[in-house]
């Protein structure tokens, strides 16, 4: 799968203890794809369905072009990985770091986790940015870990699914073409459910 990146082969940089952490390397995006695809199989993202190895791979080329990958190791096995881009803030503009992925297998959330996050932190102090977004899986208790460092919570992310081409969905009427939201289509839904609610 490394073949659809474009960046050579450089020896991967030690950060922190150097036999925990180190920055990936083209070499380590296979590895890195089987983490991911073990990670999502346990968590809640596997209602959004399976995982596309190539797709993987192609994001971690992406990350590693414009961003980093690091990686928790355990000898010569990678246990656990962070990917991070540095990016300007919507209403700001200050630079953040945001999290792209981070998993780690369950044997190694504690310590490696912890030095994973630690290690995010420096790198995107070293680029500038002024803060660090993480993101907390539904069900979780990652964000009591959040806490303890110092996050805040902002806000909670939600995922609707979309059934394309269902025409009888109930919400396929929610919007046009353009995809502004029907507001004609939301008063006859409205005046169904009270018509409903008079009848029982």
């Amino acid at each position: 799968m490394v073949h659809a990146c474009r960046d050579a082969r450089a020896p991967g940089r030690a950060w922190g203890a150097a036999e925990v952490i180190r920055h990936a390397t083209l070499d380590d995006v296979d590895a890195v794809v089987e983490l991911g695809l073990e990670f999502l199989a346990s968590s809640s993202y596997a209602r959004l369905g399976t995982g596309d190895p190539d797709a993987i791979a192609r994001l971690l080329c992406t990350v590693l072009e414009h961003g980093a990958v690091l990686l928790a190791v355990d000898g010569d096995q990678v246990v656990g990985m962070i990917a991070l881009l540095i990016v300007p803030h919507l209403f700001s503009g200050e630079t953040y770091c945001d999290e792209v992925a981070w998993f780690v297998k369950p044997a190694a959330r504690g310590r490696h986790g912890i030095a994973l996050i630690r290690a995010a932190e420096g790198w995107a102090m070293q680029k500038g940015a002024k803060m660090v977004k993480m993101v907390a899986p539904e069900g979780s208790t990652v964000g009591l870990l959040y806490s303890r460092r110092g996050y805040q919570v902002i806000e909670t992310a939600y995922i609707k699914v979309l059934q394309h081409g269902d025409r009888h969905s109930s919400d396929a009427r929610d919007h046009r073409p353009d995809g502004v939201r029907d507001v004609q289509a939301d008063e006859e839904e409205a005046a169904a459910g009270a018509r409903v609610d008079r009848r029982g």
